[in-house]
């Protein structure tokens, strides 16, 4: 008996899901999450096998592909001054990852318009300032139905951003989820806990269902520095 049978016959033989979980003073849900090992046995065997190149997906310029990777399950924090293109360059990786290798996303940009991100995204998917309705059709035909945008401008709560997010996972199948910016989800600028709890619950989110959450901050710009389209 290999251990996943041995897993699935012991809960056969405990009903884990009629015992009586006050008695434990736990969540239903925290006794489904604890596992025989032998559940992870795949992504071990491939953690031994797979070169880091072959693990997440990679960013649009080879140079990075052994250096850093977009896994499952896990949160990036994009962070820089207002103004550095921290947008613009997630755009071209957003584009990459839906072109060349079929993976959906969901871009919540709270600071722009839909149509000035696609605007963005399609001069850098055809590299011409004025794309012409051809060219439009063209980049939005390669975009297929992996790319969705989330069609508000402005602050909302927390509770709304998560729930966007949960919807991008479970019901549009989204392998990337974008939310631009902290500064817009409904937390204050020094509210530094409140901001961690709002950090974990996406990272614990991204944890449990396999999704690559981007999130991008924004810090005080130092003096001098030139802004940039962000």
């Amino acid at each position: 008996m290999d251990a996943l049978t041995a897993y699935e016959q012991f809960l056969n033989d405990q009903q884990i899901g009629n015992l009586e979980i006050q008695r434990f003073e736990a969540d239903e849900q925290d006794i489904a999450a604890i596992h025989v090992a032998g559940v992870w046995r795949q992504r071990l065997v491939d953690h031994f096998n797979l070169p880091p190149e072959q693990t997440g997906d990679p960013l649009p310029w080879s140079k990075t592909h052994s250096l850093v990777r977009l896994r499952e399950g896990e949160l990036t924090v994009w962070h820089g001054p207002n103004g550095c293109g921290k947008s613009m360059v997630l755009g071209q990786v957003l584009l990459d990852l839906a072109i060349r290798h079929d993976r959906t996303s969901v871009i919540a940009s709270l600071e722009m318009h839909p149509v000035s991100t696609l605007q963005r995204m399609c001069r850098q998917a055809t590299e011409k300032v004025r794309p012409s309705p051809m060219d439009v059709d063209r980049f939005l035909g390669k975009l297929k139905s992996h790319v969705w945008l989330y069609d508000q401008v402005g602050t909302i709560t927390p509770r709304r951003m998560f729930g966007v997010v949960r919807y991008s996972r479970e019901e549009l199948e989204a392998d990337h989820i974008v939310i631009d910016s902290l500064m817009k989800c409904g937390i204050d600028s020094d509210d530094l806990n409140g901001q961690k709890r709002f950090v974990d619950r996406l990272s614990t989110y991204a944890k449990d269902t396999g999704a690559h959450i981007h999130l991008i901050c924004h810090n005080r710009k130092v003096s001098g520095q030139n802004s940039a389209d962000d």
